[in-house]
């Protein structure tokens, strides 16, 4: 919905972006690695893409936790595993594209995410409109409620969103912020007349 905002970045794994339909096909993560660039992990049905920084202009790329090499202008598609340099004329799943110091990995039809180690851009399908959810908002073309936290209340700022669409998996996470103010009720803000 091409709203910004400004947050501290953690070091736990943050919901950027997912399908939050009934039948989800992606789900898109970051978060701060200990040399303060930031880390991609993308879920697609049950396979994981992880990508790291390991050193000026070098990554780590995995999948399923198996260490892929890339050379630049390189390509691998899943489930195949099928290594191209140009033109792709098989069906794939997802694929992974490796382009100077840059990272795309795309679900045709769906989503397209590029990595650098220092940003992330997504680009998702019309399809996908009012069904998102995450850090990145629902893409509803609506700037309104781009705050909308998980709990379906609106937040504060992005510290909270980020907060918010923490995944909690043992690290040291923030705390997940309160839908409890009516200044930030989802519910009441819907039913100002």
């Amino acid at each position: 919905d091409n709203v910004t905002y400004g947050y501290q970045m953690h070091d736990c794994w943050t919901l950027l972006s997912a399908d939050c339909s009934e039948n989800p096909t992606f789900a898109v993560f970051m978060k701060k690695d200990e040399t303060n660039k930031m880390s991609l992990k993308i879920q697609m049905g049950g396979q994981f893409v992880e990508i790291k920084p390991s050193g000026y202009s070098m990554f780590e790329l995995t999948v399923d936790g198996e260490e892929v090499d890339l050379d630049d202008q390189e390509s691998v598609l899943y489930p195949s595993k099928t290594r191209v340099s140009s033109g792709v004329t098989e069906s794939y799943k997802f694929r992974i594209h490796k382009w100077d110091n840059t990272f795309s990995v795309e679900i045709p039809l769906v989503i397209m995410v590029n990595y650098d180690g220092t940003q992330i851009q997504m680009t998702t399908s019309p399809f996908l409109k009012g069904r998102q959810c995450g850090m990145c908002g629902d893409f509803n073309r609506n700037k309104r409620f781009e705050m909308m936290g998980p709990q379906e209340c609106l937040l504060k700022d992005g510290n909270e969103m980020a907060a918010a669409y923490a995944w909690a998996d043992g690290e040291t996470c923030p705390e997940m912020p309160e839908c409890s103010g009516a200044e930030y009720s989802f519910p009441e803000i819907v039913n100002i007349h």
